[in-house]
């Protein structure tokens, strides 16, 4: 059973950030404090999983030992059990558990805010574009951290493969491209797409051609195919045939 936070004190939660002479006795690199900040309305439901203290510890250990996100990404997906793509679009659940359950992982993953050489960051500015979530649109869900790594080993399982996870690690291959480009594109909830695009950054990066370079053209092109004919009709074999077409 996870709490969820009520719209309302959402939207005055990002209100009384932004307003805030004194945000970081909230946001301390331990735990989030919220006195002052009004009390947050949260709201009980069964249905939204939560997550054990020691698989977070687990998280945590793993991004401090290999330094990069896929594992932590596929080890918070196995974890958050009966999660569903409806659930997974609630800012609410995420932004509960980005205060609570994440917190530690998040804070170590985004320390810019307690340290020195960031005197001129923008506090409130930046804890809002890392642990408040206010929308459900794509972009959002895959560019905060905790919602971004569910949502990103969510469009990348393949259960028909060996290793169900093969195209999850492409897609951990750049941040830029899982968070900003690919994740976010239109067709990206389409999985025959997202698929078959995966499947052909793989290839070409084992051909030796530059994943920026890539990761610059691939996501315009296949948006630019939905702007001629709805994609989410077409299946993995279609995607491929157009990106097999196209030179790189």
């Amino acid at each position: 059973m996870s709490k969820i936070i009520t719209p309302d004190s959402l939207s005055q939660l990002v209100i009384n950030i932004k307003e805030s002479e004194n945000i970081l006795f909230n946001y301390t690199k331990n735990n989030f404090n919220p006195d002052g900040l009004d009390v947050i309305s949260t709201i009980y439901d069964p249905t939204f999983p939560s997550i054990d203290e020691n698989i977070v510890d687990k998280i945590v250990e793993i991004y401090r030992r290999e330094g990069n996100e896929c594992e932590v990404g596929i080890l918070l997906y196995e974890s958050l059990e009966n999660m569903t793509p409806r659930k997974a679009g609630n800012p609410g659940y995420w932004t509960q558990m980005n205060h609570h359950s994440f917190y530690k992982y998040i804070a170590i993953r985004w320390p810019r805010l307690w340290e020195l050489e960031s005197a001129e960051l923008n506090s409130s500015k930046y804890i809002l574009d890392h642990w408040v979530q206010v929308s459900s649109s794509q972009s959002d869900l895959m560019r905060y951290p905790i919602s971004g790594l569910w949502w990103s080993v969510h469009l990348s399982i393949d259960e028909t493969r060996s290793d169900k996870y093969e195209l999850t690690r492409v897609l951990f291959m750049n941040d830029t491209l899982r968070t900003r480009q690919l994740g976010t594109a239109r067709f990206a909830r389409h999985k025959p797409a997202i698929h078959a695009v995966l499947e052909h950054i793989q290839d070409l990066v084992e051909q030796g051609i530059s994943l920026e370079k890539v990761a610059n053209l691939i996501t315009p092109y296949v948006n630019m195919l939905g702007g001629i004919r709805p994609l989410s009709y077409f299946d993995k074999e279609w995607f491929k045939h157009k990106l097999n077409d196209y030179h790189f």
